[in-house]
């Protein structure tokens, strides 16, 4: 995948620089569910070209947002600098699974971590990105470790970088696990359907509701013009004319080189009879 292409980690951990492991973390991890419905929305109008009534309502639907945050308790931590000259810091890394199973995600060799923030707490926020998804329900677990180390460029035998690799320091261990259980309404395990903003225009070509005593739409009047007959017809005759026209040039043309190829028998006349006389 391109982003593991670009993003390379290692997480083998080097040696530390003692006296800097950093604690297991203490956090919490909750459910947040902000869906909302979305009601419905009549527009009522005037036809421009036919000036009748018309009146759109767009249905309303079910905007789900769901996301899972945790919340970690920083830890007294004081960026350093190695022997090298390269400063590390402290991150966070989450991994999360479904209750019933015995992989965690992200695996191990492409895991995320998240830089400790300078204020009480670190907050994750949108780290299942299928959350929308789940049946009511469902359980996940949670885990963290706290991370030092820091990140440098990967060349890859190339004389430009490729992308970032973090190197890892020292570790923490992972945290006890947490269990939350979605709540709210049952989604399908397929994606919703794709719904239309609440301020899009009504259809172009609008339903109209007449009343009982309007008369019914008038059909449009024949056209024999269009009518499929009179237009074969019409290309039949128009092709025969070309034909013609392209037969007369031909003779044409058949009768001038005639000429030019027997010149005596083009200036050839008929002599009328002589009248003789007997004396």
């Amino acid at each position: 995948m391109l982003l593991s292409s670009l993003l390379l980690f290692t997480v083998t951990p080097v040696s530390a620089q003692a006296g800097h492991k950093p604690s297991v973390p203490q956090f919490n991890v909750k459910y947040i569910d902000n869906s909302y419905d979305v009601p419905p929305v009549t527009t009522t109008g005037t036809d421009a070209y036919t000036g009748l009534e018309y009146t759109y309502t767009k249905p309303g639907y079910r905007v789900v947002d769901r996301k899972i945050e945790a919340t970690i308790t920083n830890q007294p931590f004081t960026p350093y600098k190695d022997e090298n000259d390269i400063e590390h810091e402290l991150y966070y890394r989450i991994q999360y699974k479904g209750h019933f199973e015995k992989e965690w995600y992200p695996p191990m060799f492409a895991p995320g971590y998240f830089k400790q923030s300078d204020s009480k707490y670190t907050t994750m926020s949108g780290i299942v990105w299928s959350i929308d998804y789940l049946n009511a329900g469902s359980q996940l677990d949670f885990r963290i470790e706290a991370v030092i180390g820091y990140t440098e460029l990967y060349y890859e035998d190339k004389w430009f970088p490729v992308g970032s690799e973090f190197i890892v320091k020292e570790t923490s261990g992972w945290s006890s696990t947490q269990t939350i259980t979605i709540t709210g309404e049952t989604i399908l395990s397929s994606p919703p359907p794709i719904t239309s903003d609440v301020n899009d225009n009504p259809p172009q070509t609008p339903e109209y509701t007449y009343d009982v005593n309007d008369s019914p739409p008038q059909t449009p009047e024949y056209v024999i013009f269009t009518h499929p007959i009179f237009m074969f017809g019409t290309g039949a005759l128009f092709a025969v004319a070309i034909i013609a026209v392209i037969m007369a040039i031909l003779r044409r043309h058949l009768k001038t080189s005639t000429n030019i190829n027997n010149p005596n028998q083009a200036n050839a006349h008929i002599e009328p009879p002589q009248a003789s006389y007997d004396n």
